[in-house]
């Protein structure tokens, strides 16, 4: 099972679960025997021989509380996590979210990647250049996307990175050319946003993942965690299946 997040501040709001859900969170998967907390590199590697057991932490556009507040949490309770970088957006805001109305969020820069790249907590990857849909670009944009933010990234943290996050993560925001550019250039997994609990082998390079809201406290996040089957998954499949039909936009 891998769980994503976006933002953790002090009050939860647009994209950030309030740090009081998160540590709650934290604390009740750490003290639960019946799950074991992995990096994504250990996640990657017994995908599909206990997977049902296994969760791994997910972060997508690497906002600044994730070493204001997550760095902090995580040390305390020994929780790796995986923190995906849109890398041309660094030092920056979450432009894709502010052009539609939406709260902006300030991004970690380079002095702090570099920082934190130090933590054996933290596993860093890919979230593309521009956090641009995937789905429908060219071939040259889906290489800079793919490729150079790769290259990019790899040279500022000095080690390889072997994990990509398509930005908005749909079936809709990326296709069997970004599947096999991925594979090709080196990466070991890609990661969307499509809402379920299983993965396996087959899908490593389109992994489905369980994002957390502000929403969920700690009783609904329990649920959420141990529930077999959830609502929210029929929703995806629904919502799947018209993206399949091109009648979702």
């Amino acid at each position: 099972m891998i769980l994503m997040y976006h933002n953790i501040d002090e009050e939860g709001g647009f994209n950030t679960v309030s740090l009081k859900n998160f540590t709650e969170q934290i604390l009740y998967l750490s003290l639960n025997k019946e799950f074991c907390i992995v990096s994504i590199d250990d996640y990657i590697k017994y995908l599909g021989l206990r997977e049902r057991k296994l969760i791994t932490i997910t972060f997508d556009d690497a906002y600044t509380s994730i070493q204001s507040k997550v760095l902090p949490i995580i040390k305390k309770y020994n929780i790796p996590i995986t923190v995906f970088i849109p890398i041309n957006c660094v030092g920056g805001y979450n432009t894709w979210d502010t052009s539609i109305g939406k709260e902006q969020l300030k991004i970690l820069d380079w002095s702090e990647i570099k920082i934190l790249s130090n933590e054996p907590l933290i596993t860093f990857g890919s979230h593309g250049l521009s956090h641009i849909s995937l789905g429908n670009v060219s071939r040259t944009i889906l290489e800079d996307e793919i490729i150079k933010s790769k290259i990019i990234l790899e040279n500022e943290i000095n080690t390889s990175v072997n994990y990509f996050s398509y930005p908005y993560g749909q079936l809709k925001d990326f296709s069997k050319n970004t599947l096999t550019l991925l594979k090709d250039c080196g990466y070991k997994a890609g990661f969307t946003t499509n809402w379920s609990r299983r993965n396996s082998k087959r899908n490593v390079y389109y992994l489905n993942r369980i994002e957390i809201r502000n929403s969920d406290c700690i009783k609904t996040f329990k649920k959420i965690i141990n529930r077999k089957v959830d609502f929210k998954y029929y929703k995806q499949n629904l919502k799947n299946l018209l993206i399949k039909l091109k009648l979702y936009k």
